[in-house]
């Protein structure tokens, strides 16, 4: 990434090692750019300019592919709507992004090759990867679609940071979106005391397409929005011609050109959106085997009643698994809603028939204790918001959320604690191993 968009708060540049796509963040850096990359190898660090050595893959068809100077994009005609439902299979939620694609799909191009070999050159990994970060991408499509914007976009966080809602690059910025904090603020993010917007998969989601949403109001193509993403919109600006931006911000249509002048680094972040919208849409060019069935946990906003002050507590009321909500709200440092955080939050889908009731019983709470004496004595009484179990010591420890690849040793560093205390906390014996999609506990 650029000095200037550094102060825009976007962390462009990914070091992908193909044994690992997915860890934890570490340093690394492309370009002298920051970077929220994976953890090194057995054999150390490998930066994304290095070619690494792949096995034998099925090549793609680039003689049927059209070149990408020559061939424009075709937006899709209608905008899908959100299904509903509790849980949803993978392949709905790969369906609705494919939905949002345009067109085509796949390019002729070696960056774009390139990059296809980089991400799925081991293609049942990729594959799990994909699998591991669908609830995460069902949230970023749910309110994609209702903006109507291209479905590419919910690609950037996979560039940024495989969708980990926890990931930290150099010069602050953070969460899947790789945002520092005044661009996060500046985009309707809430960063305060006790309370990071940017690790909100929710709130970080809103604040990055509500920029994504200007930048491609002034240039009305996906790619080069998301260059702007990755460069800042005025370095794209200034490398176009006057009359041509004047005429996309009023809605002009105009056929698609590299502009010039811009980094290696933000002609490579279109590269690779290129490549894993050809991957996601045309799995069989390189024999990736997406499952179609598996179920996604469908993540809702819900707005948290007055009243109630911690994960914990609201995890007990709703039903659901503490640690999984945390896991999903990373934001609200160590479980607490904090005075001035956000009241609305992710929960599962399957909660929804707890929230009438959860949310009258603090009403009825509210009247009582602001009634006078004698009214409140004959008023209902409603239970005590706090549950009667050790929640203040849940709330005191953070969590974090295994995804493919990670190991309980680069989750310890990743999480800068020793890994005895990583077995410790989760009463994990020497030889355990953790699994995707387990929850972790991190005492602090």
């Amino acid at each position: 990434m650029t000095t200037a968009w550094r102060k825009r708060g976007i962390c462009c540049a990914m070091a992908f090692t193909t044994t690992l796509l997915a860890g934890c963040q570490t340093t690394g850096a492309t370009h002298g750019s920051p970077a929220a990359s994976s953890p090194p190898s057995a054999s150390g660090p490998q930066s994304v300019s290095q070619p690494i050595p792949l096995p034998p893959s099925p090549p793609v068809v680039a003689s049927e592919l059209p070149p990408e100077l020559s061939t424009p994009i075709t937006a899709p005609s209608s905008a899908p709507l959100p299904l509903e439902g509790d849980t949803l299979t993978s392949g709905q939620v790969l369906d609705r992004l494919r939905a949002r694609l345009s067109t085509p799909t796949c390019i002729k191009g070696p960056n774009n090759t390139r990059w296809r070999e980089r991400y799925a050159g081991y293609p049942d990994h990729f594959a799990e990867q994909v699998q591991a970060i669908l609830p995460m991408m069902l949230v970023v499509l749910d309110e994609l679609e209702h903006r109507k914007l291209p479905g590419e976009f919910a690609l950037i966080p996979i560039v940024e940071s495989w969708y980990r809602p926890d990931a930290h690059g150099f010069g602050g910025p953070a969460g899947m979106w790789q945002m520092i904090a005044q661009t996060a603020r500046n985009n309707g993010a809430t960063v305060i005391s006790g309370y990071d917007g940017r690790l909100s998969p929710l709130d970080s989601t809103r604040a990055a397409l509500n920029y994504l949403e200007k930048v491609h109001a002034i240039f009305g193509d996906w790619r080069l929005t998301a260059m702007g993403y990755n460069s800042g919109e005025y370095r794209v600006i200034r490398a176009m011609p006057h009359d041509e931006v004047q005429g996309r911000s009023a809605g002009g249509l105009f056929g698609y050109h590299r502009p010039d002048g811009l980094s290696t680094t933000t002609y490579e972040y279109v590269a690779k959106l290129r490549a894993l919208t050809c991957l996601l849409a045309h799995p069989e060019l390189r024999s990736i085997p997406l499952p179609n069935s598996v179920p996604v946990t469908h993540w809702v906003p819900f707005d948290v009643p007055a009243g109630i002050a911690s994960l914990g507590e609201l995890a007990q009321r709703l039903g659901v698994d503490a640690n999984e909500l945390k896991a999903y709200n990373q934001g609200y440092r160590n479980g607490r809603i904090v005075t001035g955080a956000p009241r609305t939050l992710l929960v599962p889908a399957s909660s929804k028939p707890r929230w009438a009731s959860l949310t009258e019983s603090n009403v009825v709470a509210t009247v009582a204790t602001n009634a006078p004496a004698a009214v409140a004595a004959t008023a209902p009484q409603a239970a005590d918001p706090k549950p009667s179990d050790s929640s203040e010591t849940s709330d005191k420890s953070h969590t974090h959320l295994v995804l493919k690849g990670e190991t309980l040793d680069s989750i310890a560093q990743h999480c800068r604690v020793p890994v005895e205390k990583l077995r410790s906390w989760n009463r994990l014996g020497r030889k355990a191993a953790v699994k995707p999609g387990q929850v972790l506990k991190l005492e602090r």
